[in-house]
């Protein structure tokens, strides 16, 4: 068993990749992971006996990232990240749709996939189809680790409030989702 602490993730890196490189593979556990724990444990605490042992998956949609953190019976189960976000959105409606920064922003701050500039919406609901095989990918690892799967959804961070993503998140998923 070997414990590290850093203060930065940057400062980590290095080190985590000199241990790769000798065959070690640790888990790591980020700020915001320890934070969604000590969360989850709260509410755990509050609950009646009983409830709050099913796998609860919490989606953070980032400016430059989307992680999946999983929290059954208590404790952390899986922290994965990929690399998309509102900026991959931004990037990717620029190359689709030749906007500027000033349309960009209002697309994704009024528009989202409400349906409002059906052009915009569909376009942005087809970068977000991404997210679909990660979330599937994601329940496959919970229930292999906890034999059973999360229904509901609860997304955090600056795409969360992408207008209609929500919505457009429970009908692609089947899941319930709700703003965390």
């Amino acid at each position: 068993l070997v414990h590290i602490g850093a203060t930065k993730k940057e400062s980590f890196k290095a080190h985590l990749n000199l241990l790769q490189a000798h065959s070690l593979d640790p888990d790591t556990i980020t700020t915001d992971a320890w934070a969604y724990r000590t969360l989850f444990s709260r509410i755990h605490k509050n609950l009646p006996k009983g409830e709050g042992n099913e796998p609860i998956l919490l989606m953070g949609f980032e400016k430059s990232k989307t992680f999946f953190y999983v929290n059954s019976k208590n404790r952390p189960v899986l922290y994965r990240e990929i690399p998309f976000g509102i900026k991959t959105l931004e990037s990717k409606l620029q190359d689709t749709l030749g906007a500027s920064k000033d349309e960009l922003r209002n697309w994704i701050q009024d528009i989202g996939v409400t349906g409002i500039d059906e052009r915009v919406s569909n376009s942005i609901a087809d970068m977000l189809e991404i997210l679909i095989p990660e979330l599937k990918q994601t329940e496959l690892a919970v229930r292999s680790l906890e034999k059973m799967s999360f229904d509901q959804i609860y997304v955090t961070g600056e795409g969360a409030l992408l207008p209609g993503f929500l919505d457009w998140l429970a009908s692609a998923s089947g899941k319930q989702v709700e703003l965390f």
